[in-house]
């Protein structure tokens, strides 16, 4: 709780002093962003010979506010406070005849996990002012809440088994996730404001799973498209 709370302040603090000098800065924009993103994990360091785990992505949403503050010369500090899912899935499946037709019969371990997180890109724009396309890059900074493992048999009909929630807590596991971004997009101003959307990929840096007696390494990693509206102050 200690740790969840030094996060939660520290990112107010940094959104605090951001806004502090986006309220002196000329152009300075605020608004909300939403979005999807598909995510797995990296695993590596862990040598069998063969794949003993092999992460399929799965699904999530992200939401948040929004912050931009021009830097001079096309560049701006953009950043952001979401919520945001994580997560990756792991599926095993066969055929089975029944009477002379292939019926596939499967069984699926989702792993769901729920951040709050702060990215801090700067964003490169070029364009004529009314649409602009833009570059951006930067840290993430976030912190996992909860934590879920879904088993879920597949064949004519989906139906889950179990929810097993995770102890993110607890020693075997990192909650306080470091990673980067990089992304392309655009904008489309509409009078006193813009709409916008992104592609974005993210990588963690620091590991999800913290085993200092095996040495493999996991890291998240997502795929996202992102929308948003903001205002220009």
């Amino acid at each position: 709780m200690k740790q969840i709370n030094a996060f939660i302040i520290g990112m107010a603090l940094v959104l605090a002093v951001q806004t502090s000098h986006a309220q002196h800065a000329s152009g300075a924009e605020f608004g909300i962003k939403a979005g999807v993103q598909m995510s797995d994990i990296a695993v590596s360091g862990l040598d069998l010979g063969f794949n003993l785990l092999d992460p399929q992505m799965t699904p999530g949403i992200t939401a948040g506010l929004y912050a931009e503050v021009p830097m001079g010369q096309g560049w701006y500090f953009a950043p952001e406070f979401n919520y945001t899912q994580k997560g990756f899935k792991v599926y095993e499946g066969i055929n089975v005849d029944v009477f002379g037709a292939n019926v596939p019969i499967g069984a699926e371990a989702i792993t769901k996990l729920h951040y709050l997180e702060a990215p801090l890109a700067l964003k490169y724009k070029f364009g004529n002012g009314a649409v602009n396309g833009y570059l951006k890059a930067g840290p993430t900074v976030g912190y996992a809440l909860s934590g879920t493992v879904i088993t879920r048999i597949n064949s004519f009909l989906d139906f889950d088994i179990a929810r097993i929630p995770i102890d993110l807590q607890g020693s075997m596991y990192n909650a306080l996730e470091v990673g980067g971004l990089a992304g392309v997009g655009f904008e489309v101003r509409s009078g006193s404001g813009k709409f916008f959307a992104d592609l974005t990929y993210q990588h963690g840096f620091t590991d999800l799973i913290n085993e200092p007696v095996v040495d493999i390494r996991v890291k998240n990693q997502a795929v996202g498209l992102g929308v948003g509206y903001a205002l220009n102050f």
